[in-house]
């Protein structure tokens, strides 16, 4: 009986956690919804070549292969709303220099990602989604929406 409550109990607390680190990603894409509303122009940075790094937000601007500025109006928060959710789907994840690889910039904000676009950083914290926001990015619909 002790074993069988202390695994509903571990399971209660893993669901816990869970839905608590789900909703640390979901506060950050919810603040930065809120940034991108202020925003009126969003610039992209794809550094393409490989190596370890790490790039500080300078050296990706100036290194990057592929650069985008998108002005936006006040739609700037519609405009990004696969990226917004995106976030919203990564989990917390350890910080750790190297392996940039896009930066985004708007409003005073940005946002970094490493390793494929897998890993984000904004604000001191960083967040993992298994898939890469690079298809997001790099589609048509992204860029001319």
């Amino acid at each position: 009986m002790k074993v069988m409550l202390s695994l509903i109990t571990l399971g209660a607390l893993a669901f816990a956690s869970q839905t608590l680190l789900g909703a640390e990603s979901g506060a950050m894409a919810d603040r930065l919804a809120r940034e991108l509303d202020r925003a009126e122009v969003i610039s992209i940075f794809i550094f393409t070549s490989t190596g370890r790094g790490p790039r500080d937000a300078t050296r990706l601007k100036n290194e990057a292969s592929i650069k985008i500025e998108r002005g936006c109006g006040g739609n700037c928060s519609n405009q990004m709303s696969a990226i917004l959710d995106h976030l919203r789907d990564a989990q917390p994840f350890r910080c750790e220099p190297g392996f940039e690889n896009i930066l985004i910039e708007f409003a005073r904000t940005a946002v970094v990602y490493r390793h494929s676009g897998q890993v984000i950083e904004v604000h001191g914290e960083c967040f993992r989604n298994d898939d890469s926001v690079r298809h997001l990015i790099e589609s048509v619909d992204f860029i001319f929406r």
